[in-house]
């Protein structure tokens, strides 16, 4: 999958979760998704039911030659989700 990394309103792409996470309402993604570099690739663990910390993960989304840690300057789940909330490239929820 080709992302993007443009801010969402220079044409950038966005990652658009909301139907895919179940009910996030506390707006805790953290609990939703995991992110690791692998190669040139970030990979996007998804748990559909919130379980991230028990690794129930049901999803997997692979962007291809895109960096989400910016370098590896972001060190966790939370770090690369604050900065994709605030660069407005990440929905998920209503």
């Amino acid at each position: 999958m080709d992302f993007d990394t443009r801010a969402a309103s220079a044409g950038g792409d966005v990652l658009d979760l909301h139907e895919l996470l179940n009910n996030p309402a506390d707006g805790d993604l953290s609990k939703y998704l995991h992110f690791s570099k692998s190669g040139t690739d970030t990979v996007i663990n998804v748990s559909t039911t919130g379980g991230a910390a028990q690794q129930a993960f049901d999803q997997k989304i692979v962007l291809h030659g895109v960096d989400l840690t910016n370098g590896g300057s972001l060190q966790n789940d939370q770090a690369i989700i604050n900065d994709l909330i605030q660069k407005g490239k990440l929905h998920g929820h209503s």
